[in-house]
C-alpha cells in the first residue's frame, strides 16, 4: 500500500527533522523527499549522544515504496580514530629509548585499539540509529495513524551504514 494512502509523506519527513533535532543534530534540512543532517563528534553534547558516530546522513521517504531509507557516514570516527591511533603509536615509540624497549610489545595493542573504537561505535551506533528512526516512524503521523515499520534491506560498511526501513500503515 502506498505511504500516501495512509500517511502523509510531507508530515513524516517533518516529524523525521524534528526527532533529528531533538537529539541535537547540527543542522537538519528538508529537500524534496529527504531529510539530511550533520552531527558528529565535535558537538557539545554526551558521548552517548545517538548521533556522536556520524559526521552527516539522510533520510529518504520513499512513499511509492513504502520505505524510509537511511545512509549514515562515519569518516569522521574513521578519521579521528586513526588520528588517536597514531598519536599513541608516537608516543609509544618516543618512549622506547626511555623503557628499553620494553614499550614496543605494545604497539600490536594498536591496531586493536582503532579497530574496538571504529568498530564497536559503528556495532552499537548503527543499530541504535535503525531503533531510533524505527521509533520515529511509529510515533503517531498528522493524521492519527499509526506506522509499523520493519527493517527491509540493511547494509553495512565499515566507512558508512545504509539500511531501509519497510513501512505498512495501520488502520484503526
Amino acid at each position: 500500500m502506498p505511504l500516501d494512502q495512509g500517511v502523509d509523506s510531507d508530515s513524516l519527513r517533518a516529524h523525521l527533522a524534528r526527532c533529528l533535532r531533538s537529539v541535537d543534530a547540527s543542522k537538519v534540512d528538508i529537500i524534496g523527499n529527504r531529510v539530511t543532517f550533520t552531527a558528529g563528534i565535535f558537538r557539545l553534547v554526551s558521548n552517548w549522544n545517538i548521533l556522536v558516530g556520524f559526521g552527516s546522513g539522510d533520510l529518504t521517504v520513499d512513499s511509492a515504496a513504502c520505505k524510509v531509507r537511511y545512509t549514515l557516514n562515519c569518516w569522521q570516527l574513521v578519521v579521528v580514530a586513526t588520528v588517536v591511533t597514531v598519536f599513541g603509536a608516537v608516543i609509544l615509540l618516543a618512549s622506547v629509548s626511555e623503557s628499553g624497549g620494553k614499550t614496543l610489545s605494545l604497539l600490536p595493542v594498536l591496531p586493536f585499539m582503532w579497530l574496538w573504537f571504529v568498530g564497536g561505535n559503528l556495532a552499537i551506533g548503527i543499530p541504535r540509529f535503525k531503533s531510533f528512526v524505527t521509533r520515529a516512524c511509529r510515533d503517531r503521523s498528522a493524521q492519527g495513524r499509526e506506522i509499523a515499520v520493519e527493517l527491509v534491506r540493511p547494509e553495512r560498511r565499515w566507512t558508512s551504514g545504509a539500511g531501509e526501513i519497510q513501512l505498512y500503515p495501520i488502520f484503526d
